[in-house]
């Protein structure tokens, strides 16, 4: 699983080669100073973000921090409302989602189904209030195409499981960007649900009309908090490409846009790869859902951060990044199941070395070490192409599931064949291995 900024799955080389700016890092630079007319609009905007969207954990500081920064933000010019409604819809609305079920998909899969069994932070998680029973409320008599409900008699996880479908995927998640999008800013702010009637009452073909309302915003958010233009939304790539070639108005003070600036070699790139890209919001629910599974996957969550992932390509399924993410959650515990999603992700476009490491190690903890290193050394064979984005893997030498933190990938990939060669037996193969190893890494 890919380890970027934001939790956002890709990053062309170019971009990382030189990257402008880090959101983060300016934040937590500013963040040390109590006045934010000091801080950068960058700090300002990824503050913004970080306080909005939804989480587990109560923080009585973060309305007030978020209503600092806002009026910081709209002192200098910039739509806060807009931003919230618009640049931030699918990003927030995923992460209300997440929020509203996990608690109980914790307690679900814990060995005893009971809170008492997670570790003390996970065990304080709480979903926002009202909408878990707004969930419930929409699910009440309602049979949704393309998800069957679980039999009568299915035990609290199988339930557990159907309800993180129905919340992060199809009509329920629909519904619920477009309140992030409608609402009163107020209710926003304090996640406050909607009544049930209103809720379904909804428009559904308003979800477009709002999409189709959001690409200044969303290049805001995008501009001032995502470190790398292969995160941007396409929209937001071909609006700072109009912008610098003069045909658009700046989303917010000029000022404001000499905070940072973009390469026009870099920028071109960019927007040509992203128009041969379907437009979905899988990288919003990205950016959300990585930094969740993360967190779960070093708690020993696995079983809930793949439960997530799971709902998540039912609804992207040609995303290639939720088939491979929810491989990479299944590995240590369904190697089999964990190589046939790494495996379509492959298929449907998955490139990055990352999947590659993660499909030997499945391999190689089914037994199949021959298979393994043959699939190492197909892409070792290419070994110049191969990228050294930092991912999160499992520590294939630890007799627990381990995860590692910000690895390289093709270094890894050669740790790991060499681990395979010498675990098989072959005394030749294992000091060929030793040997590539040793001559790469010399020149890496």
């Amino acid at each position: 699983m890919a380890a970027h900024s934001m939790g956002t799955p890709r990053r062309s080389r170019s971009d990382s080669a030189h990257k402008p700016f880090d959101a983060a890092e300016n934040f937590y630079r500013d963040s040390d100073n109590a006045d934010r007319s000091r801080w950068e609009a960058s700090s300002l905007l990824y503050d913004l973000r970080r306080a909005y969207l939804p989480t587990m954990m109560a923080n009585s500081q973060r309305c007030a921090s978020l209503t600092a920064t806002a009026d910081e933000l709209r002192r200098r010019g910039f739509d806060v409302d807009a931003l919230l409604r618009l640049g931030l819809r699918t990003q927030f609305a995923t992460a209300l989602m997440v929020a509203a079920v996990l608690p109980d998909l914790l307690a679900a899969l814990s060995p005893q189904g009971g809170k008492e069994d997670t570790p003390a932070e996970m065990a304080r998680l709480e979903p926002p209030p009202g909408w878990p029973k707004l969930l419930d409320s929409f699910l009440e008599g309602k049979r949704l195409e393309g998800i069957d409900p679980p039999p009568s008699d299915a035990d609290e996880l199988a339930i557990v499981r159907y309800r993180t479908k129905i919340a992060i995927t199809g009509e329920f998640g629909a519904r619920v960007r477009i309140w992030a999008g409608t609402a009163p800013v107020d209710d926003l702010i304090n996640w406050r649900p909607p009544p049930i009637d209103d809720f379904l009452a909804y428009d559904l073909g308003r979800e477009s009309e709002l999409r189709a309302e959001s690409p200044r915003q969303q290049w805001v958010i995008d501009r001032f908090t995502k470190t790398y233009l292969t995160d941007w939304d396409t929209d937001s790539l071909k609006l700072e490409w109009r912008y610098q070639q003069g045909a658009e108005q700046p989303p917010c003070p000029p000022r404001e846009m000499a905070g940072r600036s973009v390469d026009g070699n870099d920028l071109a790139r960019a927007v040509a790869e992203a128009t041969t890209k379907p437009v979905t919001h899988a990288g919003d629910m990205l950016r959300v859902l990585v930094p969740t599974a993360v967190r779960l996957l070093h708690e020993g969550h696995r079983g809930a951060a793949a439960a997530m992932f799971d709902a998540a390509r039912h609804e992207e399924w040609e995303s290639a990044d939720f088939h491979n993410n929810y491989g990479f959650c299944l590995l240590p515990d369904d190697p089999a199941g964990a190589l046939d999603a790494l495996e379509l992700a492959s298929r449907l476009g998955y490139t990055e070395t990352v999947n590659v490491g993660n499909r030997v190690l499945a391999l190689f903890r089914l037994g199949k070490h021959a298979a393994a290193l043959e699939v190492a050394e197909r892409a070792v064979d290419r070994w110049k192409d191969l990228d050294t984005d930092s991912s999160y893997l499992w520590d294939f030498a630890s007799p627990e599931p381990k995860l590692l933190d910000k690895q390289s990938p093709r270094r890894y990939l050669l740790k790991l064949a060499v681990h395979i060669a010498n675990a098989s037996g072959n005394e030749v193969a294992a000091a060929r291995w030793e040997d590539i190893q040793r001559r790469l890494t010399a020149t890496d």
